[in-house]
C-alpha cells in the first residue's frame, strides 16, 4: 500500500472538508496517510492520534528537520504540500526519495492584487509583489513531480505552461456527515434561500443582496457567515425583514439548518480570483438536496446540467430575473431539481469517488526526475 505524507495548511483543531474527508477517511483503502497540521500554540512537535502537530513557524523554516524527528521520511512514496509555498520550498530542498506534489485550492497571492485594485490602495506595490510571487510560485511548482489544482481551470489560468502531470482535486462531500433529508415538505410557506461562507466586497455580496431586495415575493434569505466587515453590517441593516444574518455554525449544526432550506445561494464575479473556484458550499448545498442559485462559473457549468441548478450571468438584472423565476416554481418542483443535483454531486464528488480517482492518478505517475 502506498504511503502519503500530506503537509496541510490547517490548524491542529481543523475539520477541513477535503483534508479530513478525502485524505483521512476516503483514502484509507488506498493508502496509509499521515497529515501535518500547524499550531500557533504548540511549541514542541508531536505526533498524537495520527495527527502530526508542528509549530506554525515550521511553515517557513525547520519543517523537514522537525518531521525527521517524528517520522522516517524515506518510507513515504508521496509528499503532498497544500497551499504553503514556503513549506513546498523546504520539501523540495530536502531531496526526498518520495514524489513531491503541490495541492493548490485558491490563488491567494493574486487575490491580494485584486483587493488592491478594488480598494485603490498600494496598487503598484501589490503589482510588484505579485509579479515576484508569481514567478517564485511557478518555479517551485515546476520542480514538483505532480500538481493537484482544485479545478482544471485553475491550472489553465495560473499554470498553463506547466509540464508535469496534474490531476484536478476539488472539494467534495463526506456522505456520512449529512443529516437525514427532508421528504415531502408541504408545498406552501415562504421559500427559504440560504447563503453560507465568506461575505466581502470582492465577492460583490452587496450587489447580490440588493438584487434579492428588489424582488417582490414571499421568501427568506438566511446568511450564515463568520465574516465581520462593513458589507456584513450593510446586509444586516438593509431594512428588509426577509433577509437575516446569522453567525457561522459548526458543520453538523449547519447541515441541519441547510436541510431545512430550499435553495442554496453562491454568486461570485468571474474575476481571475473566482473563475477558478470550487466553493465547498456549492457541493454541500447539492448533496443536501438544495439546487444552487449561482452564476455561470466554469466549474458549475461542467458539474451541474441545466436541470439541476439555477444558473445565470453575474449581472444585477439577470440575477433579479433568475430569483423571480425561482419564486415562480413550487416547492415540489424545486425539490425535484434539488434531488437531481444531489444525485449528480454524489456520483461525481463523494469523497470515496475522488479518492479512487486520486489513487489511480498517483499510481500512474512515472519515476521522479528531480
Amino acid at each position: 500500500m502506498m504511503k502519503i505524507l500530506l503537509v496541510s495548511d490547517q490548524s491542529e483543531y481543523s475539520d477541513h472538508s477535503a483534508v479530513e474527508g478525502l485524505f483521512r477517511k476516503a483514502m484509507e483503502p488506498h493508502a496509509e496517510v499521515s497529515i501535518v497540521y500547524f499550531s500557533r500554540v504548540v511549541k514542541i512537535p508531536n505526533l498524537a492520534r495520527g495527527r502530526i502537530i508542528l509549530p506554525h513557524s515550521a511553515v517557513r523554516r525547520g519543517l523537514v528537520a522537525m518531521l525527521g524527528k517524528l517520522l522516517d521520511l524515506q518510507q513515504y512514496n508521496f509528499v503532498i504540500v497544500r497551499n504553503h509555498f514556503s513549506a513546498l520550498a523546504q520539501v523540495l530542498a530536502a531531496h526526498l526519495t518520495a514524489k513531491v506534489g503541490f495541492w493548490e485550492s485558491f490563488p491567494h497571492s493574486y487575490r491580494r492584487l485584486e483587493e488592491a485594485y478594488l480598494h485603490r490602495r498600494a496598487i503598484w506595490r501589490k503589482r510588484i509583489e505579485y509579479s515576484w510571487r508569481a514567478r517564485r510560485e511557478k518555479a517551485l511548482v515546476s520542480r514538483c513531480d505532480f500538481y493537484l489544482p482544485v479545478t482544471r481551470v485553475f491550472r489553465d489560468e495560473f499554470h498553463a505552461t506547466l509540464g508535469i502531470p496534474f490531476h484536478p482535486t476539488p472539494m467534495g462531500i463526506d456522505l456520512s456527515l449529512l443529516p437525514e433529508l427532508r421528504e415531502g415538505a408541504p408545498d406552501d410557506g415562504s421559500l427559504r434561500f440560504v447563503y453560507i461562507g465568506t461575505i466581502d466586497a470582492l465577492r460583490r455580496c452587496d450587489m447580490v443582496n440588493q438584487a434579492f431586495m428588489a424582488v417582490s415575493g414571499d421568501f427568506v434569505l438566511d446568511y450564515y457567515t463568520g465574516s465581520d466587515n462593513e458589507i456584513v453590517d450593510a446586509i444586516r441593516n438593509c431594512g428588509d425583514p426577509r433577509i437575516r444574518v446569522h453567525d457561522a455554525l459548526p458543520r453538523a449544526e449547519l447541515f441541519r439548518e441547510l436541510a431545512k432550506a430550499d435553495v442554496g445561494v453562491c454568486f461570485v464575479p468571474l474575476t481571475r480570483t473566482y473563475i477558478v473556484s470550487n466553493p465547498t458550499k456549492t457541493i454541500e448545498y447539492c448533496a443536501l438536496g438544495l439546487p444552487v442559485l449561482s452564476n455561470n462559473v466554469p466549474e458549475y457549468e461542467e458539474l451541474l446540467p441545466d436541470d439541476t441548478a439555477f444558473l445565470t450571468d453575474f449581472d444585477y438584472d439577470k440575477i433579479v430575473g433568475r430569483i423571480e423565476s425561482v419564486l415562480a416554481l413550487s416547492h415540489t418542483e424545486i425539490r425535484a431539481i434539488g434531488k437531481r443535483a444531489r444525485g449528480r454531486v454524489l456520483a461525481e464528488r463523494e469523497y470515496s469517488v475522488l479518492a479512487e480517482r486520486l489513487s489511480a492518478f498517483l499510481s500512474s505517475l512515472p519515476e521522479s526526475t528531480r
